[in-house]
C-alpha cells in the first residue's frame, strides 16, 4: 500500500475547501466510494457526493457548490458515465478545463475499457482499472498535488543564510537601454526590435549588430574590461557576448519570466541578473552556472547592481523596495543544471529531390516512401557523441518544403543556420538556377557564416545526368564544402558518408551554448516526445498536465510552476520548434501546419484566373482553399484554431492588407497580383531607385502595406510588382518592383510632378528606411535631371558615388557632374538631398513608420482576440459566428446549445475592443468609462432582440465583458437621452460565464 498520510494535505491551496472533486456517474458509486476513502486517508479534502449531499439540500446547488471550491477534478471515465449522465458530468469539468483558471486541474481517470469521447483524446489519463497497481496511484497523488508555492521573505533568508538589508527607496524600436565602455570610447544600446547595438560614440556608427534574441532587449551591461557584455531579454535569457566579434558566446536559462536588469561583477567572473519573475540569479559568467537565486521580492525586479568589492548585490523592485544580498563565488544553489549545446543542420533544395526521405535516413537510419514535406519539419536527432567538456550536443535537422511557394515562409526558419546541405535531383537537368537561388536565400536568412554540403538524391535512379565537372564547378564557386555526395536515401549509398561530413563539419566552437535548469531540460524533451507523437495542439493546461504525468511515470519530479513550463515553451517558440498560439492558452507542437496552410492560401491565390491577388477572409478562415495532394488536413477543430493563428500572421507580419467591403472583408497580397499595368500616358516621373538583394515578395509585400496603414498615403491600384498610392490631395505617387538576375532587385520610386517636394521626401524617405531595415546591402541612385537643359543624367552610379564622396569628406566645394547634353554642371547636393538628409525628414518618417506599426499591431490583436472568444465558446460546448461586415457595431455572435446538443436560436452579440486606449479611469472614483465614439452604435445595440456584449481585451490579454444593451436603456431611459459614455463593470470572460450566460438565456420565464 501507498501511504503519504500528512505529507499532499499541506500542500494545497489555502482558498480551496476541497483538493479533489470526484466527478462520476451514480452506477459507478462503489469503486469511485473505495478511491474516495484511499485519498482521504492520505490527507487529501475529497468532495464526494455521499459524504457532502444531506437530506433536503438541494443536489444541484451543493454540486456547484462543491465544483467552485474544489481545485482538482477527477473524471471517472466508464460505459456508465458515457451513457445518460454524460451530458450532466461533462459540464461539470468545464471551469477545470478553462486554461484561464490556472490553478484549477482536470484528470481524467479510467475505471473499464469504455472508448473515450473524442474531446478527451489530447488527455493523458490516469489508468484505475481492475488491474492497475500502486505505480497509478502515486502518478494520482502527483498530479493532484499542489505546485510549489514561492517561499517568504523569512523561508528565502533562512535557506539561503542571507544577510539582507530592507531600504526604502540606428534600432527599429524602442531603445530600451544604453550604456559606455569603461574608457568611453564605445557603447552598447539594447532595444525591443531584439538586438545589442555596439556604437562609437566619436562618430555615432553602428560598429556590430548583435543578434540572437527572440525577444526586446531590456538591459545591457559591459565587463569592466569593455571585452565582454550583457544582455537580458523579454525571451527570459541572459546571454553573454564577445563584443570584438558580436559572437554570442552563452545563453543562461533559469528565469520564468522577461529580464529586466543585467550587471557585471568588478572582476568580471560573475554576473546578476533580476526579472519579472520577482527572483535576481547570481551567474558563474565562465561556467554559465547559477550560483544562486535570490528570492525575496514581492514584485517584479527591474535594476541590479554588484558593490564596488564584487561582496554584496543589489536589486530594486517596482513597489518601491531595494535589498541588499550577499553575493558568494562558490555556488550554494540546490538547482540541478545541465550545459548543452545544439546545431540547427537545414535539408533544402526543389520539390522531389528526395529530402524527406535522406532526413529520415540520416536520423533515424530508416527509410520508407513518403510524400513531399509541405513546410518545414524539425527533428531531434541525438549525436552518438561524448559531452565535450560537460557541454552536451545535440542537433535539431530540419527538412524544408521545396515547392516554390514555401520559399517566403522559410526565412521565419532559417536563422543560425550552422550547416546546411543543398539536396538535387541528380535526375533533372538545368537545375543551376534553383540551386543558385536556394543558397541566396540560406545565406540571406542566416545571422552569421555557415558550412554548406551539396548532395545529389535518389541517385538509385539512374546515377547523374548533369557533367559532375558542372557540378563541381558550381560547388567550388558557392564555396561548397567536401566532395559531392551522391545519395540514396532508399539503399543507404552514401548516407552515411554524408552524416559524418555534417558532424564533422559543424563548428562547435563557434555555436553558443547554453546553461539551464535541469528542470527545463527535461520538460523540452517531453515536449518533444509529444511533439514526436504526432500531437498538433494542446491547450496549455493540457500540456502541463500531460508532463507532469509523464515525469511522474519516468520516476521524476512531476512539480513544476506554471511559469516554469512557460518559460520553457518560450525558448522552443524562439527558433521554431513550437509555436505559442496568441490566443485561447494554445501550444502548436507543429509549427509547419501554419507553413502548409499558408502556401494553400498562395496556390489559391496564383489558381485565381482573373488574377486579382484576393481573397475572401472568411473562405480563408473556412479553410476553402487549394491544398496540394501531399497534405492531410487537420481535423475540423483543430483546423479552424490553426487556421485563425495563420491568418493572424499574415496579417501581423504586413504581408496582406484587410479591406472591408459591403459584400465583406478582402484578404489584399501585394505580392500576387499578377494584372500588368498599362502605359500610361504623362507617367510620373521617377526620382529615385533602389538595388538589393532578399527576399522580395516579402519586402515588396510589407512595404506596400506598411505605406496602406500611414496617414499620408492611400494605396490606389495594384498591379504586378507594382502600387500605386494618392496622396491626402490625391495626387500620384507609388513603387514599381524589377526583378533581376541572381534574385536581386530594383525598386523605383515615381511621382506626379505636381507633388510638392516635402511630400516626395517623406515617401522616398519611408522607401528607404523600410529597405535598410528589411535587407542588407541596399544601393540607393537618384535620378538627376539637369536643372539647365531637362536632361537626365545618364550614369546614376557614378552621380552617387561623387555624392557620397563628399559627404564623407565635407569639403567645402558642393559635388556637380557635367551635363552630356548642354556640357553645363548639374549639382549633386540639390534640395532634395539637402531635405532628404535633414533630421526633421527622418524625425516624420519615423512618426509615419511608428503610426503603421500601431495600425498592424492593433489587427493582429484584434484577431487574437476573435480566435480568444472562439476558443473559449468552443470549450464551453457553444457556436461562435463571425461577422465578415464593415462597421455595423457588432463583429460576432454566440448561439447556445440545449441539452441535447442542438442550436436553440438564442444568442448573445459580441463588440470587440482590443487595447488598453478602450478604458480610461475616472479620477474621482477611479471607476472604467468606456467612451461610444459613434453614436449610431449605441441605438443599434440598443433596439437588438438579444443581449449585446462589449467585449474588451486590455495588452496584458485579459479579456472581460459585460452587456451593455439594457445598460444603455436604463441609462438612456429607453432612447430619450443620448448616452455617449458607458461605466464598464466587465466580468472575466471565461468558459463559467459563457456558460451562466447560456443558462439564463435557456432557463424558463
Amino acid at each position: 500500500m501507498i501511504s503519504s498520510k500528512g505529507s499532499f494535505a499541506t500542500t494545497m491551496g489555502e482558498h480551496f475547501s476541497f483538493d479533489v472533486f470526484l466527478n462520476h456517474s451514480s452506477k459507478d458509486k462503489v469503486v469511485v466510494r473505495s478511491l474516495a476513502e484511499r485519498l482521504r486517508a492520505d490527507g487529501f479534502r475529497v468532495w464526494f457526493d455521499e459524504w457532502e449531499i444531506r437530506p433536503g439540500d438541494s443536489i444541484p446547488a451543493k454540486i456547484e457548490e462543491g465544483l467552485e471550491h474544489s481545485r482538482v477534478l477527477l473524471l471517472c471515465m466508464s460505459a456508465n458515465a458515457f451513457g445518460s449522465e454524460w451530458a450532466r458530468l461533462e459540464d461539470h469539468s468545464l471551469r477545470f478545463r478553462d486554461p484561464l483558471n490556472k490553478e484549477r486541474r482536470f484528470l481524467p481517470l479510467r475505471l473499464d475499457d469504455a472508448s473515450a469521447k473524442d474531446w478527451l483524446e489530447p488527455y493523458l489519463y490516469i489508468d484505475w482499472r481492475a488491474d492497475a497497481g500502486d505505480r497509478e496511484y502515486v502518478k494520482l497523488l502527483e498530479a493532484c498535488r499542489q505546485p510549489r508555492t514561492e517561499p517568504t521573505p523569512e523561508q528565502a533568508a533562512a535557506r539561503e543564510r542571507l544577510q539582507e538589508k530592507i531600504l526604502s527607496l540606428g534600432h527599429t524600436n524602442s531603445v530600451r537601454s544604453v550604456v559606455f565602455s569603461a574608457d568611453g570610447r564605445r557603447a552598447l544600446s539594447g532595444s525591443d526590435d531584439n538586438t545589442v547595438r555596439l556604437w562609437d560614440v566619436e562618430t555615432g556608427r553602428s560598429l556590430r549588430v548583435l543578434e540572437g534574441h527572440s525577444g526586446g532587449v531590456n538591459s545591457v551591461a559591459f565587463s569592466p574590461d569593455s571585452l565582454r557584455a550583457l544582455s537580458g531579454s523579454a525571451d527570459k535569457t541572459v546571454r553573454l557576448w564577445d563584443v570584438e566579434t558580436g559572437r554570442s558566446l552563452r545563453v543562461l536559462e533559469g528565469h520564468s519570466a522577461r529580464v529586466w536588469s543585467v550587471a557585471f561583477s568588478p572582476d568580471s567572473r560573475r554576473a546578476l541578473s533580476g526579472s519579472e519573475d520577482k527572483t535576481v540569479r547570481l551567474w558563474d559568467v565562465e561556467t554559465g552556472r547559477s550560483l544562486r537565486v535570490l528570492e525575496g521580492h514581492s514584485a517584479r525586479v527591474r535594476s541590479v547592481a554588484f558593490s564596488p568589492d564584487g561582496r554584496h548585490a543589489l536589486s530594486g523592485a517596482v513597489n518601491g523596495v531595494v535589498r541588499v544580498w550577499d553575493a558568494p563565488a562558490e555556488s550554494e544553489t540546490g538547482e540541478a543544471q545541465v550545459q548543452y549545446t545544439n546545431a540547427k543542420v537545414l535539408l533544402v533544395g526543389d520539390q522531389s529531390a528526395g529530402k524527406t526521405g535522406l532526413s529520415m535516413r540520416l536520423a533515424l537510419n530508416d527509410w520508407k516512401a513518403s510524400d513531399s514535406t509541405i513546410g518545414a519539419w524539425a527533428t531531434h536527432w541525438k549525436l552518438p557523441l561524448d559531452s565535450a567538456g560537460g557541454v552536451e550536443r545535440e542537433i535539431w535537422l530540419w527538412d524544408f518544403g521545396g515547392q516554390a511557394d514555401q520559399r517566403l515562409i522559410h526565412q521565419l526558419y532559417m536563422e543560425d543556420t550552422a550547416l546546411a546541405v543543398l539536396v538535387f535531383d541528380g535526375q533533372k537537368e538545368g537545375l543551376f538556377e534553383t540551386l543558385g537561388q536556394w543558397d541566396r536565400d540560406l545565406t540571406r536568412a542566416s545571422r552569421r557564416p555557415f558550412i554548406k554540403l551539396l548532395a545529389a538524391g535518389r541517385v538509385d535512379l539512374g546515377g547523374l545526368r548533369v557533367s559532375r565537372s558542372e557540378v563541381e564547378r558550381f560547388a567550388k564557386e558557392r564555396d561548397f564544402r567536401n566532395r559531392l555526395f551522391e545519395t540514396s536515401a532508399k539503399t543507404g549509398t552514401d548516407c552515411e558518408e554524408l552524416k559524418q561530413a555534417i558532424l564533422a563539419g559543424i563548428d562547435w566552437e563557434n555555436i553558443v551554448w547554453r546553461s539551464s535548469p535541469l528542470l527545463f531540460k527535461r520538460l523540452k524533451e517531453g515536449i518533444v516526445r509529444l511533439k514526436d507523437e504526432a500531437r498538433v495542439l494542446m491547450r496549455f493546461n493540457e500540456l502541463r498536465d500531460a508532463l507532469r504525468l509523464r515525469l511522474a511515470g519516468e520516476g521524476e519530479d512531476g512539480v513544476f510552476k506554471d511559469e516554469e513550463l512557460k518559460a520553457v515553451v518560450g525558448l522552443l517558440a524562439g527558433p521554431g520548434v513550437v509555436w505559442e498560439l496568441e490566443f485561447g492558452s494554445w501550444v502548436l507542437l507543429q509549427p509547419e501546419r501554419i507553413n502548409a496552410y499558408a502556401q494553400a492560401v498562395i496556390q489559391t491565390l496564383r489558381a485565381d484566373e482573373h488574377e486579382r491577388g484576393c481573397l475572401p477572409e472568411e473562405r480563408v478562415l473556412n479553410g476553402d482553399l487549394m491544398y496540394h495532394s501531399s497534405i492531410e488536413r487537420l481535423p475540423a477543430e483543430e483546423e479552424r484554431f490553426v487556421l485563425l493563428a495563420m491568418h493572424q500572421t499574415l496579417v501581423g507580419r504586413g504581408l496582406c492588407l484587410r479591406e472591408h467591403t459591403t459584400a465583406g472583408t478582402l484578404l489584399i497580397f501585394p505580392s500576387y497580383y499578377r494584372r500588368e499595368r498599362p502605359e500610361l500616358v504623362g507617367h510620373p516621373a521617377v526620382l529615385v531607385s533602389y538595388r538589393f538583394n532578399g527576399f522580395l515578395d516579402d519586402i515588396y509585400a510589407t512595404l506596400v502595406v506598411r505605406l496602406h496603414h500611414t496617414e499620408s498615403f492611400d494605396h490606389d491600384q495594384l498591379w504586378r510588382y507594382a502600387a500605386d498610392f494618392k496622396t491626402l490631395t490625391g495626387k500620384q505617387l507609388g513603387v514599381k518592383l524589377t526583378r533581376r538576375a541572381e534574385g536581386a532587385g530594383e525598386l523605383e520610386v515615381y511621382f506626379d510632378p505636381a507633388i510638392p517636394m516635402g511630400e516626395k521626401i517623406i515617401f522616398i524617405r519611408f522607401v528607404h528606411e523600410h529597405l535598410h531595415q528589411k535587407t542588407r546591402d541596399v544601393v540607393r541612385l537618384r535620378h538627376y535631371v539637369c536643372p539647365h537643359c531637362g536632361t537626365p543624367v545618364g550614369n546614376r552610379e557614378v552621380a552617387m558615388q561623387r555624392l557620397e564622396a563628399w559627404l564623407d569628406s565635407k569639403s567645402p566645394g558642393k559635388p556637380t557632374i557635367l551635363c552630356v547634353n548642354c556640357e553645363k554642371r548639374a549639382p549633386l547636393w540639390d534640395e532634395l538631398e539637402q531635405i532628404f538628409a535633414s533630421p526633421e525628414a527622418h524625425q516624420r518618417v519615423r512618426k509615419l513608420q511608428e503610426q503603421s506599426a500601431i495600425v498592424l499591431d492593433n489587427e493582429s490583436k484584434e484577431r487574437a482576440l476573435v480566435g480568444e472568444v472562439i476558443s473559449t465558446v468552443a470549450l464551453a460546448g457553444q457556436i461562435s459566428q463571425e461577422f465578415n461586415v464593415s462597421d455595423h457595431g457588432i463583429d460576432m455572435q454566440i448561439e447556445f446549445k440545449d441539452d441535447d446538443g442542438e442550436a436553440t436560436g438564442r444568442k448573445l452579440y459580441l463588440q470587440l475592443k482590443s487595447g488598453d486606449s478602450y478604458l480610461r479611469k475616472r479620477k474621482e472614483d477611479g471607476a472604467e468609462i468606456f467612451t461610444i465614439k459613434k453614436v449610431r452604435h449605441a441605438r443599434y445595440w440598443m433596439s437588438q432582440a438579444f443581449p449585446v456584449m462589449l467585449v474588451i481585451r486590455n495588452s496584458d490579454g485579459e479579456v472581460r465583458w459585460m452587456e451593455v444593451r439594457e445598460w444603455l436603456n436604463r441609462a438612456s431611459d429607453g432612447g430619450k437621452k443620448a448616452v455617449k459614455q458607458i461605466l464598464f463593470e466587465g466580468e472575466r470572460f471565461d468558459v463559467m460565464s459563457v456558460r451562466r450566460w447560456r443558462d439564463r438565456l435557456l432557463s424558463p420565464r
